[in-house]
C-alpha cells in the first residue's frame, strides 16, 4: 500500500492486495511527507487555515520507525527519522485546529459515557469559522488562482490590493490567506494538486503573511505568549497565523517555529516568563511528546494552550492530556487570552493521573515493539504476497512506510486509550489511497498481521479489531 510510489510501468504484475506502484507525491528533503491540510512553512507538507497548529509537513528520506534512527528492514534505502514518519507517505498530518474549552476531562471516549464524538480524520478540513460570505471571499477566490498558478507576485500584489481596498491585516490573514492554504489542502486529498505544487502554494503564503504591515511598537502590550510546535513537530504555518493575529492584538509574541526540542522550550520559558504557551501539534503520532511538552511548561509554572489535529477535532486530547485551554481558531484563542486566560497551573498535578489507563503498560510495550512490528508485518506481507519481493526498491521503502504510519497511529492511539482515533486514520488513509488509484484492501493485511504478533494485548487486538470494522464501511 503506497499512495504515491513510482508510477507502474515497470511494475510486476500481480494479485497483491499490497499494491507497490501509485501515485508519486514525493516530498521534499528533511521531514514526513504529511497531507496538506495542514500548512508548513518551508519544510514540506500541506496547508492549514486559520488555525493555531502546526502547517506543512517536512521531507525526508527513508522509511524508518517511530523513534528509531535505524532503516525498516526490507527497504532499501531508508533514512535516519526521529519522529516515526517516514517520507513520502500518504499517511501523514491532518487539518490542524486549535480549540477553546473547559477545564481538563480526564475521562477517556470509553468511559464517558455520553455519545462519541466524530472520528478522528487527519484529511478533514480545520475547524472554525466560517467566512465564505465574508468581505474577503472574493479576494480569497482570486488570491487561489494566483497560488494555483504559483505566481508569488499575482499574489502579493493581492494581498496589498485588498489592505488599499480597506481589508484590515487580520481579516487579510484569516479569512483570506487562511481559507487558500486550507483549499491547497483540499486539492491535495482529492489528487489534484502534487505535494511540490502543495509545498510552492505554502511558500507563497507564508510570504504573503511577511508582506502584511507590522502593527506599531508602542511600549505597552496585552501580556507576553510564546507560540511553539512540539517536538518533532514540523508544520508550522498555521501555528504562525496565530503568531500574527496576536501581535496584530497588541501581545507580545515569541514565535518559537517548527519542532521545538522540551528542554529548549523549558529553558525559554525560564528566561522570558511568558504569561501563556501556545503548543501546536498536527500529528496524534506526537501525542506522547505532546503530554511532556505540557507538564513540562505547567511545572515551570505557565499554562498552557495547545491545538492542532494531534488533540482531535474538538479538542478531546488537549482536555485528556491536562492541557490548560484550546480555542477553534486564531480569533478565539486570541479573545480567550484576553477576555479568560487560562490560570496558573495547579502544583499539585501528576501527569499519571491524566492517563490512568497506561498502568496496564499495553502502550509502552507496543511502543517499543515498534520498529520490530514494522518489520515483521513487511516480511509478514512478503510471504503471503510473494509478488512483493518483486518491488522496486522505492516501492518497498513506501510500503514499509505506510506500514510504520499504521503502527505510529494505533501506538498514539492506545495512548489516549481511543479507538476513533485509530479507526478515523484508517478509513481517511482508505479515502486517500482510492483517489490515488490504489485500492484500500491494502489495508486489512496488515491489520491481520499485527494482531498475530499482539494476540497477548487486549486493548491493542480490540484497536486492530475496530480498524478492519471501520474499514468494511469503506470497500
Amino acid at each position: 500500500m503506497t499512495a504515491h510510489s513510482e508510477p507502474p510501468d515497470d511494475s510486476p504484475p500481480s494479485p497483491c492486495p499490497w499494491p507497490g506502484p501509485g501515485v508519486d507525491t514525493e516530498a521534499a528533503p528533511g521531514g514526513a511527507a504529511c497531507p496538506p491540510g495542514t500548512a508548513g512553512a518551508g519544510r514540506g507538507g500541506g496547508p492549514g487555515a486559520d488555525r493555531f497548529a502546526p502547517g506543512g509537513g517536512s521531507g525526508g528520506a527513508g522509511a524508518t520507525v517511530c523513534g528509531g534512527s535505524e532503516p525498516v528492514a526490507g527497504a532499501p534505502g531508508g533514512g535516519a527519522r526521529a519522529d516515526g514518519l517516514a517520507p513520502g507517505s500518504a499517511v501523514g498530518s491532518a487539518g490542524a485546529v486549535l480549540t477553546d474549552g473547559p477545564g481538563p476531562d480526564t475521562g477517556t471516549a470509553r468511559d464517558r459515557g455520553t455519545a462519541p464524538p466524530a472520528p478522528f480524520r487527519p484529511g478533514a478540513p480545520p475547524l472554525g469559522q466560517d467566512h465564505s460570505d465574508g468581505p474577503a471571499r472574493s479576494w480569497a477566490d482570486r488570491l487561489w488562482k494566483a497560488v494555483e498558478a504559483a505566481d508569488e507576485y499575482a499574489a502579493l500584489d493581492l494581498v496589498a490590493q485588498a489592505l488599499e481596498a480597506g481589508l484590515d491585516a487580520e481579516t487579510v490573514l484569516l479569512e483570506m490567506i487562511g481559507p487558500v492554504q486550507q483549499r491547497v489542502g483540499t486539492e491535495w486529498a482529492a489528487n489534484r494538486m502534487s505535494v511540490a505544487d502543495e509545498h510552492a502554494a505554502t511558500a507563497i503564503n507564508d510570504r504573503a503573511i511577511s508582506a502584511l504591515p507590522r502593527p506599531p511598537r508602542t511600549g505597552r502590550t496585552l501580556g507576553r505568549v510564546t507560540v511553539a510546535c512540539v517536538d518533532g513537530e514540523w508544520h508550522a504555518l498555521p501555528a504562525r497565523l496565530l503568531a500574527e493575529t496576536l501581535r496584530l492584538r497588541g501581545w507580545q509574541v515569541d514565535y518559537l517555529g517548527a519542532h521545538v526540542p522540551g528542554p529548549h522550550l523549558v529553558a525559554h520559558i525560564h528566561r522570558t516568563g511568558p504569561d501563556t504557551v501556545a503548543l501546536s501539534s498536527s500529528l496524534p503520532t506526537r501525542l506522547p511528546t505532546a503530554h511532556a511538552a505540557i507538564t513540562a511548561c505547567q511545572g515551570a509554572g505557565v499554562p498552557v494552550m495547545a491545538g492542532g489535529a494531534a488533540f482531535g477535532p474538538d479538542g478531546r486530547y488537549a482536555r485528556l492530556l491536562g492541557a490548560d485551554a484550546w480555542a477553534p481558531d486564531a480569533r478565539a484563542a486570541a479573545e480567550r487570552l484576553l477576555h479568560r486566560p487560562p490560570a496558573r497551573p495547579r502544583r499539585d498535578h501528576r501527569p499519571g493521573d491524566d492517563l490512568p489507563h497506561l498502568k496496564d503498560q499495553e502502550y509502552t510495550l507496543v511502543a517499543r515493539a515498534h520498529r520490530q512490528l514494522v518489520r515483521a508485518v513487511f516480511h509478514g506481507l512478503e510471504e503471503r504476497f510473494p509478488a512483493m519481493r518483486e518491488y522496486r526498491e522505492a516501492q518497498r521503502e513506501r510500503t514499509a512506510e505506510d506500514i510504520d504510519h499504521i503502527v505510529g497511529f494505533l501506538v498514539a492511539a492506545l495512548y489516549v486509550d481511543d479507538p476513533l482515533l485509530f479507526t478515523g486514520f484508517l478509513t481517511w488513509t482508505a479515502e486517500i489511497l482510492t483517489a490515488r488509484g490504489v485500492p484500500a484492501r491494502s489495508l486489512p493485511p496488515a491489520l491481520d498481521l499485527l494482531e498475530e504478533q499482539l494476540r497477548d494485548f487486549p486493548r491493542t487486538s480490540a484497536l486492530l479489531r475496530d480498524g478492519r470494522a471501520a474499514l468494511l464501511t469503506c470497500s
